[in-house]
Parts: C-alpha cells; structure tokens; sequence
C-alpha cells in the first residue's frame, strides 16, 4: 500500500509540470509611444520577434536610427502573428502607433 501512494504522488506531482512552458521576456508589452532601446532589460541579441497581442486594434511598429532614418515599418493587425525584425542597436529608437500591445519576444 505504501508502495502505491508513493508512485501515484511522484505520477501526480510528474503530471503537474508543464512541458510546453513558453518562456516570456521581463520586457512588459509595448504600448503607443516612442521607446529607447538602450532602456530595454531584455538583451537585444534576444529580440527577434514582434506580435500584436490586442485582439481589436492595428498597431504600426516604426524604428529609426540615430540620424531619424527608418530602419523599418511594419503595420500589424490585430492579433497578428510573429514577424520577424531587424536586428536592433542600443542607438535605434522604437515608435508605436495605434491603440494595440506589441510584445517582443525571441522565436
């Protein structure tokens, strides 16, 4: 009998692992407004990856250079899929228009 409860508590416990855990960045989401990316506490090298999380609003994502040159646009609809970004340098500064989150994330 001993034997029994202690298997089932070690299947139990076993069970309750989640195995597709999805890792999230500490960066919160984006909201509208213009960001400096040398303020971001996720590694750049780790940024791969924009979405839109709201599930009614577009959300425009711009990023420019240190000159105010575009680096790159993208218009994301609501509850988008990930796309895939430049690389960004510490200097670049990210703009967020529209009512929507965008969330960073590495894959």
């Amino acid at each position: 009998m001993k034997k029994f409860l202690v298997i089932l508590l070690v299947l139990l416990s076993v069970s309750y692992i989640p195995t597709n855990a999805v890792i999230q960045f500490a960066e919160p989401p984006l909201k509208e407004g213009v960001y400096r990316v040398n303020t971001f506490t996720t590694p750049l090298n780790e940024i791969n990856y924009i979405e839109n999380t709201s599930k009614t609003d577009d959300v425009y994502f711009v990023v420019f250079n240190e000159n105010d040159t575009l680096i790159q646009s993208i218009k994301l609809p609501p509850n988008s899929s990930k796309h895939k970004i430049s690389p960004l340098d510490p200097s670049y500064r990210i703009v967020i228009i529209g009512k929507g989150t965008i969330l960073l994330s590495k894959e």
